[in-house]
């Protein structure tokens, strides 16, 4: 716990570092597809503690893969149908940065060269990204020093029929709230932002509308999340969507918690998400700023920090039931071969065919952005 003056809280977490896309986190808001059919209303999941394994699920070794076009942490990603984009984030862990940087895309997802690629229409780090029809959003973040700047501003670009983007500008509409280093989740007919900084537990959604745009925001009642929280990472395996660690505060004791709980949310058929629960089972430790890769029949939570920030390289490991909906209990796996090369938090992650790539991040020490681009092969058991 970090003991924090009651005015001076959001600065504070702020210069603790901030989750990538969680996480965020804290992982990238990927686009959806349609949620299949499904009973409604739908049971509580239990964890599951012994399902029947699918196979390619399992993830192998870590090792060095190539660099980006310059060091990032907290930088927001899409993958279009050709090319990997990195927006914002930060070059410093203390400023944000407006740059974007981007690789062409192999057929088996792994990225090329990384180059410079213009740059959005205002500086963001803790945004969260997603595509729509053809344009790509990127939404809210901190704009200048991380520690008061939280914005609730919308970006946008269009996707060009090569999967390149076009220029940045900002939308008239917004969030209605002003977040950072908040979660993302696009059910394919809504999009629903949840939680982040300063801390708080509100959830609000749009409408994802017919012809691709997005509808105004509504902050929603009766679907928030449990406590007040922030650098968590989300993960939608089949239609639930699950919050992991993270921090949150005590407003009372004017203290940060770091957190190990799971939250969960059942999509409907409607794309509407459901109220967020407790699942009933933690992850090993608290973990915050962690990316997230979902296989087919298995979690992976890795790096991030711990509650006395010390940056990890291990891994929380959950099996995905048959169903491809329930989580079981996660186990924890250090200094295996399935392990960060080096400690790791704040980073950008997304799947290819065959590996995870994890981009860029912040490891120990003061201001150590890193530009290192690290490759995990999915094997099977």
């Amino acid at each position: 716990m970090a003991k924090l003056h009651r005015h001076a809280w959001i600065a504070c977490c702020l210069l603790l570092g901030c989750p990538a896309s969680s996480g965020g986190t804290g992982t990238s808001a990927s686009p959806s597809p349609s949620p299949s059919p499904s009973p409604s209303p739908s049971p509580t999941p239990s964890p599951s503690t012994s399902p029947t394994p699918r196979p390619a699920s399992e993830l192998g070794s870590i090792s060095p893969f190539a660099t980006l076009a310059y060091p990032v942490a907290n930088a927001a990603l899409v993958r279009t149908t050709s090319r990997v984009y990195l927006f914002g984030g930060t070059t410093d862990w203390s400023t944000a940065t407006d740059s974007i940087q981007v690789a062409t895309v192999a057929a088996d997802g792994s990225p090329g060269t990384f180059e410079r690629a213009g740059h959005l229409a205002t500086p963001a780090t803790g945004a969260q990204a997603t595509i729509i029809g053809d344009q790509v959003y990127v939404l809210g973040g901190s704009t200048t020093d991380l520690q008061t700047h939280v914005e609730r501003l919308i970006q946008t670009a269009p996707i060009n029929p090569d999967g390149t983007i076009g220029t940045f500008t900002t939308l008239g509409q917004t969030m209605m709230i002003d977040r950072a280093h908040f979660g993302l989740v696009n059910t394919g007919k809504y999009l629903y932002v949840l939680g982040g900084f300063p801390f708080m537990a509100t959830v609000e959604s749009a409408e994802i509308k017919p012809d691709g745009t997005l509808g105004d925001f509504q902050l929603l009642s009766s679907t928030t999340l449990p406590v007040p929280l922030g650098m968590f990472s989300t993960a939608t395996v089949g239609k639930t969507v699950y919050v992991l660690g993270g921090q949150t505060v005590d407003f009372v004791k004017d203290e940060i918690i770091s957190d190990k709980k799971v939250y969960f949310s059942r999509i409907g058929d409607d794309g509407k998400l459901g109220a967020f629960r407790d699942f009933g089972m933690s992850l090993t430790a608290p973990r915050s700023r962690g990316m997230v890769a979902v296989f087919p029949s298995t979690l992976y939570l890795f790096g991030g920090s711990g509650p006395d920030s010390t940056v990890q390289v291990a891994m929380d490991r959950s099996t995905i039931d048959p169903t491809g909906t329930t989580i079981g209990s996660f186990d924890y796996r250090n200094r295996s071969a399935a392990t960060l090369t080096v400690p790791t938090e704040g980073a950008s992650s997304y799947l290819g065919t065959d590996f995870v790539y994890v981009l860029g991040g912040h490891q120990p020490g003061p201001n150590r952005v890193i530009d290192d681009v690290m490759q995990g092969a999915r094997v099977a058991r």
